[in-house]
């Protein structure tokens, strides 16, 4: 049988008190490959600016992102699978209105309002949604960077259509993987039949 729909995960928030900070984490990040070995299923870089707009951008998708206003990121959230709850958390703990009634269907209110507080005006997030098993390996990975750290677990219904579509990019790229893998296979068959 297959379990792998019965994942439970985590949002991490990695707050910091200025606009530019989470960015830079996120290329530290990635240069160092230091969350490679962990199962993060969907990263976010969320700025709040003074005037308490919100901008919300994937790393390593080319910097595509939003700015995302109440209703906006509640239609985000509800479309946009894993990284869609990311934007919908943000938006629904910093923005409250509608996007706070989407989310609170998803994400308890009270977890929000944890969101919300790290959010504040003038200030910068990294978000990550990692699988329970590794969220505080994720942590402890990150513990010579200067940021408030809130942890979110997310319930069973939204884990297990997070875990759904986890599945589903793996399915599909499982083909491709055997494919790299049967090339190495034959180059340790030549080793063998040179010794």
């Amino acid at each position: 049988m297959n379990n792998k729909g019965s994942s439970i995960y985590n949002i991490l928030v990695f707050s910091f008190t200025d606009t530019h900070t989470a960015d830079e984490v996120v290329n530290e990040l990635k240069s160092s490959q230091k969350l490679g070995g962990y199962k993060v299923v969907a990263e976010a870089v969320v700025i709040r600016e003074a005037d308490g707009s919100i901008h919300v951008h994937e790393p390593g998708e080319g910097g595509k992102g939003a700015a995302i206003g109440a209703a906006v990121g509640g239609a985000i959230g509800l479309l946009g699978g894993p990284v869609g709850v990311l934007w919908l958390a943000a938006a629904g703990g910093a923005l409250g209105g509608v996007a706070g009634h989407f989310a609170g269907r998803s994400i308890p209110p009270d977890d929000l309002k944890k969101i919300g507080e790290q959010l504040q005006p003038n200030s910068s997030a990294f978000l990550a949604l990692v699988e329970d098993t590794d969220a505080e390996a994720v942590v402890n990975s990150m513990s010579g960077i200067q940021a408030n750290v809130v942890t979110v677990t997310l319930g069973d219904e939204l884990s297990g259509t997070i875990a759904q579509s986890v599945e589903a990019d793996v399915t599909v790229s499982a083909p491709q993987a055997n494919q790299a893998a049967t090339p190495a296979a034959s180059e340790t068959d030549k080793e063998t039949t040179k010794q």
